[in-house]
């Protein structure tokens, strides 16, 4: 009956402790994160212009319906289009600087 807080409280500092290191993990590589989020984003905003052009050509063809699946793509697409990862880039790195680096 002693050992149930010690329990409770080796299992709760093994949580925080993973926790910590999933945080750190992140901050280290953020900028990585970052930069493959901007590579994705290209490729996504070609896709989104070709999505635009076919619906484009469908409207030419008198289709002038587009399902609600095609609206809402878009409108994600565009959210995320739009998302500023720079100043959240700078953002972390004025409040932590480049943890790769220091590790060097």
């Amino acid at each position: 009956m002693a050992n149930i807080p010690i329990d409770i409280a080796s299992n709760l500092a093994q949580r925080l402790v993973n926790r910590a290191i999933i945080e750190a993990k992140y901050l280290c590589c953020f900028k990585s994160y970052v930069e493959n989020f901007e590579k994705e984003k290209k490729r996504l905003s070609a896709t989104r212009k070709s999505v635009g052009e076919d619906i484009k050509e469908a409207r030419q063809r008198n289709e002038s319906q587009i399902d609600d699946e095609t609206k809402q793509w878009l409108n994600e697409v565009d959210s995320l289009i739009q998302e500023d990862t720079e100043s959240k880039k700078k953002w972390i790195f004025e409040l932590c600087t480049n943890c790769i680096s220091q590790h060097r």
